[in-house]
């Protein structure tokens, strides 16, 4: 694994890129931070709301309950 690999495979989130805040600045590492667990909740409460939907819900998003149950049980930090 070399220095500019992510441990995290969603593009963009620790890059050696800078990223620029709404004021044009570069963010600090702390805001990057702040960002990834931010996303990292997100990702984790739709997982949860996705493992409790009903067969008739997963039927009107197009997934079945095989593939709601398999993204359902993904660790928070996996895309």
């Amino acid at each position: 694994m070399s220095p500019n690999d992510s441990i995290c495979t969603q593009p963009g989130l620790l890059t050696t890129q800078p990223i620029l805040g709404i004021d044009g600045h570069t963010d600090s590492m702390f805001a990057r931070v702040v960002m990834i667990l931010s996303v990292w909740r997100k990702r984790a409460k739709q997982r949860r709301a996705l493992g409790h939907l009903d067969a008739h819900l997963l039927m009107d998003i197009g997934v079945d309950r095989v593939m709601a149950k398999q993204e359902a049980d993904k660790p928070f930090w996996r895309v």
